[in-house]
């Protein structure tokens, strides 16, 4: 159970970093475009930019685990 609880902590950091340069490059224009008819931040996030990076965040999180399976299979 620790080694489990050690491994999240270090993938945290890869998926944290994978998922923000995927949130982050989604064009500015779309999220522009968007408030420009009326959307709010919140309708904005979950509307147009969520289903735009969700690619990049679904990748982050296979790639942690991934590396959380194949780091646990060592320390077995």
């Amino acid at each position: 159970m620790v080694v489990g609880f050690a491994m999240g902590f270090a993938v945290i950091p890869i998926v944290f970093t994978i998922a923000e340069d995927s949130l982050s490059n989604v064009p500015q224009s779309l999220k522009s475009a968007s408030t420009a008819l009326g959307a709010s931040r919140w309708q904005t996030t979950w509307r147009i930019v969520m289903p735009t990076a969700s690619a990049g965040v679904f990748s982050a999180v296979m790639i942690g685990l991934g590396r959380a399976v194949g780091e646990t299979m060592i320390v077995l």
